[in-house]
């Protein structure tokens, strides 16, 4: 049996506070050029943990028993729908009472959310209607399928699509001139390109396989304090110098995987203070 991820249950906990200040927006009633509140926007990283996480943790969970045939792919599919669906569903309807939505714009916006394809409208703010982030458990359901149709892939097969599709998505970034209308959409909720992060943590977590023993807990404790240190200055680069439609998804996929890989390893000083925290409760 695999041992618990107690450091990056405790670093979700952290991520999901990232991704709530990043809609709080309180500062800009006070000064639009207030020095948090570039930090805070860029708390939108949180969704790119999570993808990642997600592919890192559904390889670490299920791709020997999937493999072996100790749990089905529908199996799989079937658990992840019920585990999530239900409170989709229930937070959908809130989402519609609260902000008291016209019958008239659910029947006309509704369908595409019931079979959870909203990610995939390409119109500016369509995924957002209802329950603004449940775009991202669309994407997720897309994720999952497209897993289980290339967790058999060998690792050299893995390598050279991750490296086909991160080349063809910087080209189009560079190629294309994408409408600003549309902008959002493309880079932010597009599941294809998202797809990257998910497929990100996937190769994370062969990584792992390959090092972990050789982790040692003052190896891990050092990496813990640079992955940390890595991400802030990515971050602190990326709000002055980098377009946004760069840090939206690509910019961050080493920094933020690294830190993931790192906090897997659940051996160094800062994962002991995770581990002994009410974070990962």
């Amino acid at each position: 049996m695999k041992k618990e991820l107690n450091a990056i249950n405790s670093l979700r906990f952290i991520f999901i506070f990232l991704i709530f200040i990043h809609h709080f927006d309180v500062f800009k009633l006070y000064n639009n050029k207030l020095f948090l509140e570039n930090w805070i926007f860029e708390a939108f990283i949180g969704v790119q943990f999570f993808f990642i996480l997600s592919g890192f943790v559904c390889s670490y969970g299920y791709k020997s028993k999937i493999i072996t045939n100790k749990v089905l792919k529908e199996e799989f599919l079937i658990k992840r729908v019920k585990k999530i669906y239900p409170i989709y569903m229930i937070t959908m309807l809130l989402s519609i009472i609260i902000y008291k939505i016209s019958l008239q714009d659910v029947l006309s916006s509704v369908i595409p959310f019931l079979f959870l394809v909203q990610s995939f409208v390409p119109l500016d703010g369509f995924a957002f209607k209802f329950n603004g982030v449940a775009w991202c458990i669309s994407n997720l359901f897309f994720f999952y399928i497209i897993f289980l149709y290339f967790l058999k892939l060998p690792l050299r097969k893995l390598l050279w699509s991750y490296v086909i599709f991160m080349l063809a998505i910087i080209t189009i970034i560079i190629k294309f001139n994408i409408t600003e209308e549309l902008g959002t959409w493309f880079y932010y909720v597009n599941p294809v390109f998202r797809f990257i992060d998910f497929f990100s943590g996937v190769l994370l977590y062969e990584i792992y396989l390959r090092i972990q023993q050789y982790i040692t807990r003052k190896k891990a404790t050092i990496l813990e304090f640079i992955s940390i240190l890595m991400l802030l200055i990515f971050m602190y680069i990326g709000i002055s110098k980098i377009p946004l439609i760069y840090r939206w998804d690509i910019y961050y996929i080493f920094p933020i995987s690294f830190l993931i890989l790192v906090f897997s390893f659940d051996k160094g000083f800062i994962s002991k203070i995770l581990n002994n925290s009410l974070l990962k409760n």
